[in-house]
């Protein structure tokens, strides 16, 4: 029964976590060069979009606009996109698929570009699920939308990089023959937003302005303690006494701390987290009669150490307060050098060191503050022919050290 409304309220936030997108104010051109000041729901999304949800009032239902029907789209100081018609590189960073060409692979599209920089000199950025992030520039000059061209390829077995974006720069974003700053260019969002920026004033354009502003990663430190309600089952095949033995529920206590990474994009809504995890000695005793009346003991010992990694969903209640999901994979590690089974007159069972298991968990946050209630499936574990299940729900309290 626990279990099942332990699962009821997982979904019942989950439903809520869906609803948390907020509308903000904006505005859209239309193929027809007609700007309309809009509502738009702020997704902050990770690659460039290809819809929108968008209401022209607070009243008004919510419909879904294409980026076929629009010029530009904008979220007051937050975020900018353009149409334009680009060349975009489809060619992959990832070592291992990388080919032997040194040109980047070009297909002619249509997208929405994310305006990064506005002024005498413009940086746009493309990214989808298929095209890591690219990057493009126009000037006041020349309003052709250009690639920087970026590409990563092997030759007789050496890694090479196409760094032309670097020439282009000095050819078309330069001030003060500054080539020595080019050179030290990676190709980043922050390092290319930076020179375009500095260019632009150094040429007098004092209205240059970063539009779109690059969100970072959130680190969290967090000690923890923990209340966990165990229990630990047995299931015998081989010895003297073979049957199904409930070790019964115990109550453990855990020393840990958690360290959580907030993503930067949706909203800081999404972060990965570890929590590792000394939790105190399980030490259990069963006795009962075998046939023949002849009486049994078994006796159960030892503690562990947890270590799960998992994906956490946050949802904010109002400014100070947030509720969360999350789910992880758990590593079960022993502490006890060998810990073990013991029945009287029967061979003794020597634990694995260590074991697997899945956990999922509610949380509530207030300002620095947080509790955290999380559900472990069982981990069971291989004795030979016999096996053993250990489950339990802890109860986690947690407080953030670190600067938000």
């Amino acid at each position: 029964m626990k279990t099942k409304l332990f699962y009821l309220l997982l979904l019942s936030y989950s439903a809520i976590a869906l609803s948390q997108t907020k509308f903000e104010n904006g505005y859209y051109i239309d193929k027809s060069g007609t700007k309309i000041n809009c509502k738009i729901k702020n997704y902050d999304w990770k690659n460039n979009p290809t819809e929108f949800i968008i209401k022209n009032s607070d009243e008004d239902s919510p419909k879904n606009i294409l980026s076929t029907e629009i010029k530009e789209i904008s979220i007051g100081s937050i975020v900018k996109f353009i149409k334009a018609q680009v060349d975009l590189d489809t060619s992959t960073e990832n070592i291992q698929q990388i080919d032997s060409v040194k040109s980047p692979k070009y297909i002619n599209k249509t997208v929405l570009l994310k305006v990064l920089v506005e002024g005498k000199n413009n940086l746009y950025s493309y990214v989808d699920d298929q095209i890591e992030t690219k990057y493009f520039f126009n000037s006041t000059d020349d309003s052709k939308i250009t690639p920087l061209v970026h590409k990563t390829y092997v030759k007789n077995s050496v890694i090479y990089k196409n760094e032309t974006y670097k020439q282009q720069l000095n050819n078309f974003v330069n001030c003060k023959n500054n080539l020595k700053t080019i050179e030290s260019l990676d190709y980043t969002r922050n390092d290319l937003t930076k020179y375009f920026t500095q260019v632009n004033l150094c040429l007098g354009d004092n209205s240059t302005k970063v539009v779109s502003e690059e969100k970072k990663f959130k680190i969290k430190l967090k000690p923890m303690i923990s209340a966990i309600n165990s229990k630990y089952e047995i299931d015998l095949k081989s010895g003297n006494f073979p049957g199904h033995y409930d070790m019964g529920n115990k109550l453990l206590y855990g020393f840990g701390f958690e360290i959580e990474s907030i993503l930067p994009f949706f909203n800081y809504k999404w972060s990965v987290y570890s929590q590792p995890t000394y939790v105190t000695k399980y030490n259990s005793s069963t006795s009962g009669v075998w046939t023949n009346n002849y009486q049994y003991t078994i006796n159960t010992n030892y503690s562990f150490f947890q270590i799960p990694l998992g994906l956490r969903r946050y949802f904010e209640i109002n400014k100070n307060s947030r509720i969360s999901i999350n789910g992880a994979a758990n590593l079960v590690i022993m502490t006890n050098s060998t810990p073990s089974i013991d029945i009287k007159e029967d061979p003794k069972r020597v634990l694995s060191s260590n074991g697997m298991n899945l956990a999922f968990g509610i949380g509530f946050e207030y300002k620095k503050l947080g509790i955290e209630l999380t559900k472990y499936l069982p981990s069971k574990e291989k004795l030979g022919n016999d096996s053993s299940s250990f489950s339990y729900f802890l109860i986690g309290l947690k407080y953030n050290i670190l600067k938000d």
